[in-house]
């Protein structure tokens, strides 16, 4: 018996500590540490509920809701984590229903085998259900681990009562439990896959807040495109591929300083977050866009030619200056200015090539703003073009009278 209260410790102190781990986290704004800590700190209470600390039947008792709300803080840390909503009404209805069926077996019946399969058979759903919402969510390697670790844990879980019937048999005994093959399979079954479940939640949350910080570096908050560090990864090579090749577009807002001066850098910042938009919304699959500081952004189109570069960026043109900023308080047109190159060999370099395309941008602004400069040549403006649209058919129409 001594033996075997040792080893019954064991499993509870295991999962309080674990649950300090991960409360600990949470103090750190890691919002799915919290039900983490809380779901290990309840498994772990309810495995201290073996021990004869009390009547029988309250120790039973209070061990059934100890695991339950353990399963449902499981559940609700994976939700959580993957930022899925799952009705809350449902599962607290169950865990009601439950409570209040468990509370006669228990009490009323003395059903002992009927009380760990009802046990098993709603933890099993506390967790199963909110796992069945974030598969598609888990695309990290890390999710994916912790998913897998979480199946894992329902299996277990509904194994256990598959195999009731052999492992209680026909004792009823609720006062002899602790010493059964049962308890004793929960305590090591539990313990492995527990552990695995806490190593696959920290690890997915330590990977998570890695990314973030990632992110934090390489995004534009501003904008939410990348900026020159974020660009630069985004358009690094995966190891043994081929280096990145494409048309650069280098573009920046016309007189922007005067936007600052005259309306605020609120409103200043505005504009840049709309001149971001229309670009994130303009440009197709594949295409990368960054902010490189202040107004400026550039555009990179993988496998586009320079008309091709040149058309996009004239629609984007046309689009923004097309816009009223009357709603800001902005009382005048706001434009931009586009210049377009292409990487020009394969020893060309993503630098040189921005380069190149911000002297078609000096170019455009030379010109007058509002303009799109493709290298070796002139993208022309809207008006231009309509008017040289005009010319043509002036001519046909001469020529054919």
């Amino acid at each position: 018996m001594e033996a075997f209260d040792s080893f019954a410790l064991t499993l509870p102190i295991m999962a309080l500590t674990v649950s300090a781990v991960f409360l600990a986290l949470w103090r750190f704004g890691l919002k799915a540490a919290l039900f983490w800590g809380l779901g290990f700190g309840c498994s772990g209470l309810g495995f201290l509920m073996s021990l004869p600390l009390g009547p029988a039947e309250a120790m039973a008792m209070s061990g059934d809701a100890l695991f339950v709300f353990g399963f449902f803080f499981y559940g609700q840390a994976l939700l959580t984590h993957f930022g899925v909503d799952y009705p809350l009404r449902h599962r607290l209805l169950l865990i009601g229903g439950y409570l209040g069926v468990d509370a006669y077996l228990v009490f009323g019946l003395g059903d002992l085998r009927s009380e760990l399969l009802l046990n098993d058979l709603v933890a099993a759903l506390l967790i199963g259900l909110p796992l069945s919402g974030v598969v598609q969510k888990a695309h990290a390697t890390a999710d994916r681990l912790l998913v897998a670790a979480a199946s894992m844990v329902v299996i277990e879980t509904l194994t256990r009562v598959a195999a009731i019937n052999y492992l209680v048999g026909g004792n009823d005994d609720l006062a002899a439990f602790a010493e059964s093959v049962y308890a004793v399979a929960i305590q090591i079954t539990a313990g492995c896959f527990g552990v695995l479940l806490a190593a696959a939640a920290f690890g997915s949350m330590v990977m998570r807040v890695m990314l973030n910080y990632r992110r934090a570096a390489e995004i534009d908050p501003l904008t939410g495109l990348y900026n020159r560090r974020g660009l630069d990864q985004a358009l690094k090579p995966a190891q043994g591929g081929a280096a990145w090749s494409g048309v650069i577009v280098v573009t920046d807002i016309d007189h922007f300083k005067q936007v600052n001066d005259r309306y605020g850098h609120a409103a200043g910042d505005m504009v840049i977050a709309a001149f971001a938009l229309e670009i994130r919304t303009s440009i197709p699959a594949g295409a990368v866009a960054a902010r490189l500081g202040g107004e400026e952004f550039v555009i990179c189109l993988p496998a586009a030619n320079l008309a091709e570069a040149g058309v996009l960026a004239h629609g984007i043109r046309l689009r923004f200056a097309g816009r009223d900023w009357r709603q800001f308080g902005i009382d005048r047109q706001i434009t931009a200015s586009f210049g377009v190159a292409k990487m020009q060999a394969e020893n060309d370099n993503l630098q040189a090539a921005i380069d190149r395309a911000d002297q078609c941008l000096y170019e455009a602004k030379g010109a007058g703003r509002n303009m799109v400069v493709v290298e070796g040549g002139v993208f022309e403006t809207g008006e231009a073009l309509v008017a040289d649209l005009q010319a043509a058919l002036t001519a046909l129409k001469s020529a054919q009278g």
